[in-house]
């Protein structure tokens, strides 16, 4: 019975399905590297931000851990008051 089957499927349609698969996942491909990064508009300028106030950061001298834990307790101080 899956002998008939596989003999009654015409090799024109099995190519052109086969071409139409080639064709769409090529077009996907050239798309997906066309467009770029892969991050949302609203992450990729999180990611900027973030990057920005880390440099400036660093910029201004001090370790940005130290900083948070010295904003930390400053808040901490005022919270106590």
């Amino acid at each position: 019975m899956t002998l008939l089957l596989a003999l009654s499927i015409n090799p024109i349609y099995v190519t052109a399905g086969a071409i139409f698969l080639f064709v769409t996942l090529g077009m996907w491909f050239v798309l997906a590297r066309v467009s770029g990064d892969d991050k949302p508009r609203a992450e990729a300028r999180l990611d900027m931000m973030r990057k920005r106030r880390a440099s400036q950061l660093t910029a201004s001298g001090g370790d940005t851990a130290s900083r948070k834990n010295e904003a930390l307790t400053a808040y901490l101080e005022k919270a106590a008051t």
